[in-house]
């Protein structure tokens, strides 16, 4: 499958596994994965988590999102902090709005030192975004567990 032509796209990706994500997509080639990951592929990453070439069932180009946020925001919210803050500290609105969302309704299922290592991010989101839906929802989830 030619993975380049859905660079910067919002795409609905399925993999083999019979699994959805929907996201913005950027497009890395063979060359650059086989040296940053070890994967002989060419690839496309969402919100930092990499799709290769090989797991690739079918991509749609959609128009909008089904929903607030979808299975790629869980799957970043449960492999962890980590993974969350190379996404908030992204310039893509629109998957750091997204994983705000999800963080909202999960952020109990982590441990007080993890939300303590995002707070960090929230503020930073809250001076320096431009975007007020982000600020707003960074400042609620900063409030809510620096109480």
């Amino acid at each position: 499958m030619k993975l380049n032509k859905y660079d910067n796209k919002c795409i609905k990706l399925y993999t083999k596994d019979g699994l959805a994500y929907e996201g913005i997509c950027t497009y890395h080639n063979k060359d650059y994965i086989e040296h940053e990951y070890g994967f002989p592929y060419d690839a496309l990453m969402m919100s930092s988590v990499l799709f290769c070439n090989d797991e690739i069932n079918k991509i749609e180009v959609i128009d909008e999102f089904t929903d607030k946020y979808g299975l790629l925001e869980k799957t970043v919210v449960e492999a962890g902090v980590e993974l969350v803050e190379d996404v908030l500290e992204s310039e893509e609105d629109i998957s750091i709005y997204r994983l705000l969302l999800c963080l909202e309704d999960n952020l109990n299922d982590y441990s007080t030192e993890d939300i303590e290592e995002l707070i960090p991010y929230f503020e930073l989101l809250i001076k320096y975004n431009k975007n007020e839906k982000i600020v707003e929802l960074s400042r609620r989830l900063k409030d809510e567990y620096t109480k």
